[in-house]
């Protein structure tokens, strides 16, 4: 892989995306290097969940992701950048179905009251390009959006992956529907966190930063 200096951080130039960064990192995080790149506090370690609109399946996966990771470094979730320098964000891709600035839709919003998270304080953005640009990783719901994502923004191809399995679009179903969507990003959001960053996470919640 290469490194490129961003702004005094520090992002990968190319790697595969076939692999997950969880065998990446290992050479990134080693003292001994004699890499350029320096160890993980200089890692930009922002993640995103996209969807289509981003008030439904993207922001619960955002928060069911900021809650896994808050456990797995042992903070409240409210701390989780403070304290671990983690980033979790969600996006659209068109507003075409709903207006940035818009709410979670109210479903979504009770699924994830269901397993004791809060979704009320969202409001749906689109992905921009400085979203691509700062990303470590984009998290997309299906295929087909990591098609839309690739198709919007060709240079992100290093940075996309898609959870194992193509999460259904409950919008405008009922509430069954949701819950149904809550519980497959549950599974599979932290199964995809562990995969792609297992190594740094380990790392750093033994203090090896």
């Amino acid at each position: 892989w290469t490194c490129q200096s961003m702004g005094g951080g520090w992002r990968w130039g190319q790697f595969s995306r076939a692999l997950p960064l969880s065998v990446l990192l290992p050479s990134l995080l080693d003292s001994s290097s004699t890499h350029e790149c320096s160890p993980s506090t200089h890692v930009n370690k922002i993640v995103y969940f996209v969807c289509t609109s981003n008030t439904c399946r993207s922001p619960m996966a955002e928060v069911i992701a900021k809650r896994w990771l808050a456990e797995r470094h042992q903070v409240e979730v409210e701390k989780l950048e403070e304290k671990t320098g983690w980033v979790v964000r969600s996006a659209g891709l068109t507003e075409d179905y709903e207006k940035a600035g818009s709410p979670a839709s109210a479903n979504s919003i009770t699924a994830m009251k269901k397993v004791g998270i809060t979704l009320a304080n969202h409001s749906s953005k689109m992905l921009k390009g400085q979203d691509v640009e700062e990303a470590l990783a984009i998290f997309c719901i299906t295929a087909r959006h990591r098609d839309w994502v690739l198709h919007m923004f060709p240079t992100a191809e290093t940075k996309v992956r898609v959870l194992e399995r193509d999460v259904e679009d409950p919008w405008h179903k009922d509430q069954v529907a949701y819950d149904v969507c809550a519980s497959q990003l549950l599974e599979v959001v932290p199964r995809i966190l562990a995969k792609e960053f297992s190594y740094l996470i380990e790392a750093e919640t033994r203090g090896e930063r």
